[in-house]
């Protein structure tokens, strides 16, 4: 008689699992998709410190332009300075002037520069100024 070989069923024959270097591709590829994702929220919290510090530098600067408006300083002008009263000495601002090309109506640009001249932001008005005017005598007041 002859003997008999055992063969083992086809599906018995197919590998089962992952292979070593399936496995390391699968690791790899999960670790650069978690990198890129730290990569982009680290952007995103860079990009917000930056919009907050301009929108400081535009508060700061609206309210010193204000300021200088307000008080005439402007007619004095060119001026500068920086916040250093309020806390902020590396933050320094400038203003000037010129005559828009009508009458009593001129022309004041206010620039703000902070982080050693890093971010700046600019402002720029039109301000009217009161004609003078002179009595019937022709004397000025």
């Amino acid at each position: 008689m002859v003997a008999k070989q055992h063969r083992r069923p086809s599906y018995a024959r197919q590998r089962r699992g992952f292979s070593l270097v399936e496995v390391l591709v699968s690791i790899a590829l999960l670790g650069l998709g978690i990198s890129a994702c730290l990569g982009a929220l680290a952007e995103m919290a860079n990009g917000e410190t930056r919009a907050e510090r301009a929108e400081h530098l535009q508060m700061l600067a609206k309210r010193k332009l204000d300021e200088i408006i307000a008080t005439a300083e402007y007619q004095q002008a060119p001026l500068d300075g920086d916040f250093e009263v309020e806390g902020y000495p590396d933050i320094s601002w400038e203003a000037s002037t010129e005559q828009s090309g009508v009458e009593n109506l001129e022309i004041v640009r206010f620039t703000i520069n902070g982080e050693g001249n890093s971010i700046s932001y600019s402002l720029t008005r039109l301000v009217f100024r009161q004609p003078v005017t002179t009595d019937a005598g022709g004397q000025q007041p």
